[in-house]
């Protein structure tokens, strides 16, 4: 069920409003608003401790706050699970979107964006090959 997942915020944004994602599962911080002076192995070690505690396969990423910070924790995330879901904003119906990014093997990648059964869009699907 879609909000037994968590939504794993990467970096929390007092300014913004969550309660969208609110509705998709249980909000969960990686790092604060600030989190400080920047060394990449402590940050590692940060999300991958927090995510052998907390991560489920099938949880979502809110990708909010520093791309570096975002691309630390997707790679933990697949370190967990070869799938990962991030939630995307959809500016015409003001809710979020599931996008999950799936990586088979080295050879493999596949992207899909799953709409609602009641969306008249189709779900964007494309494969990539190395």
């Amino acid at each position: 069920e879609i909000n037994k997942r968590n939504v794993w915020i990467v970096q929390l944004d007092a300014n913004k409003d969550f309660s969208e994602a609110e509705k998709c599962g249980r909000l969960r911080q990686v790092f604060p608003g600030k989190p400080g002076r920047y060394d990449s192995n402590k940050f590692v070690s940060y999300v991958r401790e927090k995510f052998e505690l907390n991560y489920e396969p099938g949880d979502y990423i809110l990708v909010v706050g520093d791309p570096t910070l975002a691309a630390i924790v997707t790679a933990i995330a697949l370190e967990f699970d070869g799938e990962v879901t991030f939630l995307r904003w959809d500016r015409e119906k003001y809710t979020y979107r599931p996008f999950s990014v799936c990586f088979y093997g080295a050879e493999d990648v596949s992207v899909e964006s799953k709409a609602d059964d009641s969306d008249e869009e189709e779900n964007e699907d494309l494969k990539f090959n190395r």
